[in-house]
């Protein structure tokens, strides 16, 4: 064969080759095409759920149907998972510590101080909670003795407790009364003339063994008078 003959089979043999491929890229292309238009046909008909999964490139929407899954969409929701992952464990853990302190704090009250009890000394009768009788008492409480063993609270004394003398009941501290040597006038209360009465404050009475009366809390005591005298508060 000629030179010129194998030319013009060479040439004839590049333009089948280039429209071969140019063939292919329009079947590619149709074929895309095609795939493209059927997933738009049966984006939102195809219903699905956890159990039953859509076909690439379709995903599962919220209303329960296939459809084509927009850019950014699925990272979306991954990251939505990962934060609610995270808010429940702090959650879970912050209540795990809450109730943790909260036993802790419960066991350290429930423990507290012993309970009041009649001391191996104590008699049948009542005795104040800083008496001798009566262990781990109230300074202020009136406590009933049975002998040793536990003392049962007889009285919460407004004005304190008073330790009487040996083989006498404690008692509570009654309202300041005038003694049965008073007669009429003020007095200090811790004059003779004032049974119970409180420091620093000057009492009148009407007469002997009556609730004496406050006259007047003194800032800078009460001077006890001679006889004959009503007493007064000090004065600067």
């Amino acid at each position: 064969m000629s030179s010129g003959a194998w030319q013009t089979a060479g040439a004839a043999g590049d333009d089948t080759v280039s429209s071969s491929a140019g063939w292919r890229v329009v079947l590619s292309a149709l074929v895309l095409s095609a795939l493209a238009s059927a997933c738009s046909l049966f984006s939102g008909d195809v219903a699905c759920d956890d159990a039953t999964a859509c076909a690439a490139p379709l995903v599962c929407a919220a209303s329960g149907f296939c459809v084509v899954a927009a850019e950014g969409e699925g990272e979306g929701e991954g990251g939505g998972e990962g934060e609610g992952e995270g808010e429940g464990e702090g959650e879970g853990e912050g209540e795990g510590e809450g109730e943790g302190e909260g036993e802790s704090e419960g066991e350290g009250e429930g423990e507290g101080e012993p309970a009041p009890a009649c001391g191996a000394t104590a008699v049948v009768g009542d005795s104040c909670g800083t008496g001798s009788r009566v262990d781990n008492g109230d300074a202020g409480s009136l406590y009933r003795c049975n002998g040793p063993g536990p003392a049962t609270v007889r009285e919460v004394c407004a004005r304190g407790c008073v330790v009487a003398p040996p083989g006498q009941d404690d008692f509570c501290r009654p309202p300041p009364t005038c003694a049965s040597n008073a007669v009429r006038g003020d007095y200090c209360g811790t004059g003779s003339k004032i049974r119970f009465g409180d420091e620093g404050t000057l009492y009148r009475c009407n007469g002997p063994d009556v609730v004496a009366i406050v006259v007047s809390n003194c800032a800078l005591g009460c001077v006890v008078a001679p006889p004959g005298v009503d007493d007064f508060c000090r004065t600067p």
